[in-house]
């Protein structure tokens, strides 16, 4: 009986190999880009109001200055130049001249007051004051003058989304 088995053994043929692991599936990639785009929505609600880029247009809508702010909402920023004092920072890039190094630079001042905003740069061979007065004109847009040196000029802000609404 013994003899058997082991024969039966010897002329078995072996196990077939286990099937190969099935690939994982295709994953939509739009479940990751909402959460992505849910998560930098939700980060921005914590910042303020003024928080993100803003386009600065002459009164015919002829672009004049790309502006980005960073608000912190009256919270410390640990990314700012004073992290203990939460107040308005930013900087500007002129439309015209988005090659040339002196182009774009920090604000120098930028304060909200209960009349506006009041932002203010240089710029310029010899650096010129340029400082914008604006009061508010509905949601995400702003209205008020440009002045530098002796030139004033009518503009509009307006916020300029830097992502798509979600899908």
């Amino acid at each position: 009986m013994i003899l058997l088995a082991v024969l039966a053994l010897a002329v078995a043929e072996p196990a077939p190999p286990p099937p190969p692991p099935t690939p994982p599936a295709v994953v939509d990639s739009m479940g990751g880009t909402a959460q992505v785009l849910a998560d930098f929505e939700a980060a921005q609600r914590i910042r303020g109001p003024l928080e993100g880029r803003w386009r600065v247009a002459a009164s015919g809508d002829a672009p004049l200055y790309l502006i980005e702010l960073a608000d912190p909402g009256g919270l410390p920023d640990p990314r700012a130049a004073a992290p203990e004092a939460a107040q308005l920072e930013g900087a500007w890039l002129d439309l015209g001249r988005v090659e040339a190094p002196a182009g774009a630079g920090y604000l120098v001042a930028a304060k909200q007051t209960r009349r506006g905003l009041v932002l203010m740069f240089y710029e310029g061979r010899r650096p010129q004051a340029h400082t914008l007065r604006l009061h508010t004109a509905g949601d995400d847009r702003w209205r008020g003058t440009l002045s530098a040196g002796r030139r004033r000029s009518a503009v509009v802000m307006t916020r300029e989304r830097l992502l798509a609404a979600s899908p």
